[in-house]
């Protein structure tokens, strides 16, 4: 008696990666709505990850992640200027529920940039091999620019 234990059980399919960045199409504009500090996160995240970003299927991600980092960075800015306690009608100094608000944001954010593979575990689990400079490659290239010594 035989017992099927299913087609590739565990395994994990392997990425498409491209190396040649030149066929990468360029990053989609920015969506309409975002302020600049989710301009520039959008820029980074396209740049960071245009060898395993789907132009298509991941906008919608990167778009909530910058969206979301624009409400931090205007939590930020709010603690900044108000500070991070407040004082009740009482008397009593309490923590500013914005503060709870920025972790609660930087969570998500963390989450999310983690889901896109921003992160060196990340990448490793959705098996995205990480471009490390080749010893060997470097030292071979370095010796044949150099002169022979005779």
């Amino acid at each position: 008696m035989t017992v099927s234990r299913g087609v590739g059980r565990g395994r994990r399919p392997n990425p498409i990666m491209v190396d040649d960045l030149s066929v990468i199409p360029d990053a989609p504009k920015p969506p309409k709505g975002l302020k600049a500090d989710g301009r520039a996160l959008w820029v980074a995240v396209w740049d960071g990850g245009r060898r395993w970003l789907d132009t298509k299927s991941d906008a919608i991600l990167i778009d909530r992640i910058c969206r979301t980092f624009d409400t931090l960075c205007e939590v930020e800015r709010y603690i900044a200027e108000h500070g991070r306690y407040y004082t009740t009608p009482q008397g009593h100094h309490l923590v500013h529920p914005a503060v709870t608000d920025h972790h609660r944001l930087v969570a998500q954010v963390v989450s999310w940039l983690g889901m896109a593979g921003f992160s060196a575990s990340d990448r490793a689990r959705l098996n995205i091999p990480i471009l490390t400079e080749n010893p060997l490659i470097a030292f071979r290239a370095r010796y044949k620019t150099q002169p022979e010594l005779s």
